[in-house]
């Protein structure tokens, strides 16, 4: 096959989804200005771009936020806490993941209010979970996304949980509704 073994031509069709899918541009947004510089250095790659803000007021336009692919919001920020700025996500932009970050453990409160969580919240993770733990969230939905074309991730593809396929992947779906 001029040239190319056999090993090669199934290397490059098994990741032909990694050449040729455009990069995913990841927004996060938190007031930690450590944390986001750490955040960034590990995400930011040829698969994936980053952008950090502190605040959603640093952003130059509310509409920006649908040229993202997915969305990374700290729960508590000086003017808008992540939540809220979901629920406008859910608003505008329906079909675009976020993951909801916090140093508390939020379950409880979520549990609390009797309102349902946005749509939009794909993930929540705790921050003392590292690093890591947020990234694997992020290319989980960065992964699925390829294939998707952004449609709501489901549990059996990410979680190894199992599922039909048809059930929103939500971590923390019980927690939230």
């Amino acid at each position: 096959m001029d040239g190319f073994e056999n090993s090669d031509m199934e290397l490059m069709t098994n990741n032909v989804h990694t050449l040729f899918a455009p990069r995913k541009r990841v927004l996060l947004i938190d007031d930690d200005p450590v944390f986001c510089q750490l955040f960034v250095s590990c995400v930011d790659s040829a698969v994936v771009g980053i952008e950090a803000y502190e605040s959603i007021g640093d952003l130059a336009s509310f509409s920006k936020i649908g040229t993202y692919d997915l969305v990374v919001i700290d729960n508590h920020l000086p003017i808008m806490g992540g939540l809220e700025i979901a629920e406008y996500i859910d608003t505008f932009f329906p079909d675009l993941p976020v993951i909801l970050i916090s140093a508390d453990d939020m379950t409880k409160s979520l549990q609390a209010q009797s309102t349902a969580a946005p749509q939009c919240i794909r993930d929540f993770v705790k921050k003392e979970a590292g690093v890591g733990a947020i990234l694997n969230s992020v290319m989980d939905l960065v992964r699925l996304s390829w294939f998707s074309a952004r449609r709501p991730a489901t549990v059996g593809a990410s979680c190894g949980k199992g599922g039909s396929g048809k059930e929103p992947l939500r971590r923390f779906k019980n927690v939230l509704h």
